[in-house]
């Protein structure tokens, strides 16, 4: 037996309805939906007991108990999990619980935003104005298109609001989208980029030298 599944049994059995046998055991247990990010990657999985980790998943049993534990647990042991419709999920779990934490950390952020102070302007615009547009304009998915993220990413460093770029995700698939990407100033673009997928950024890199040429004829 392997350390990684000897930790797991060591501390999921005393937990569990089965005592003995680890694979029936195992089926109890369901994600609950709740998750913890924390500053550091740091945290350990009270299942398997790897460190190192950003996020934790709560998984309970029907008897009541609880375990915090990490996304690659849940995927190899095929822990069950069922998304905000009931339907259960039975494929690509690790990505669905990283996609899951990518947007409770968007929805953290601009909660944090939307209680920050909104003092001044810009071009014409007070703040608060274009802060509550941001945020009213922020969809389910977490989407923004480049000028927006642009501009909320510059407010969160003016506000010392710690974020990660790459839980945001831009979209793209408006034409009036793609062009406000190809319209960036070369700092504005560098401000975003930790937030476009590696086909965005190449999409960017093989476009916006001739559509500024364009813009400037």
């Amino acid at each position: 037996m392997s350390i990684w599944l000897e930790n797991s049994a060591k501390n999921l059995l005393p937990l569990s309805v089965e005592k003995e046998n680890f694979s029936i055991a195992i089926k109890e247990w369901f994600y609950t939906d709740e998750l913890i990010e924390y500053e550091e990657a740091e945290e350990i999985c009270e299942l398997c007991e790897k460190d190192g980790l950003r996020y934790h998943f709560q998984i309970k049993n029907e008897i009541g108990n609880i375990l915090w534990v990490g996304s690659k647990c849940i995927e190899k042991f095929g822990i069950t999990i069922y998304d905000e419709n009931g339907v259960e999920i039975t494929e690509n779990k690790e990505a669905y619980l990283i996609n899951q934490a990518k947007k409770k950390h968007v929805k953290d952020i601009v909660l944090k935003f939307s209680n920050c102070t909104k003092a001044g302007r810009i071009k014409g615009h007070s703040l608060k104005e274009l802060d509550e547009y941001c945020i009213r304009n922020y969809n389910s998915e977490g989407k923004f298109d480049a000028k927006m993220i642009n501009y909320l990413f510059q407010r969160l460093e003016n506000e010392k609001i710690r974020f990660r770029a790459n839980c945001f995700k831009i979209d793209l698939r408006a034409e009036e989208s793609k062009r406000m990407l190809l319209n960036l100033k070369m700092v504005q673009y560098q401000r975003i980029k930790g937030a476009l997928s590696a086909s965005q950024r190449k999409y960017y890199k093989e476009n916006s030298k001739y559509f500024k040429a364009a813009e400037d004829n």
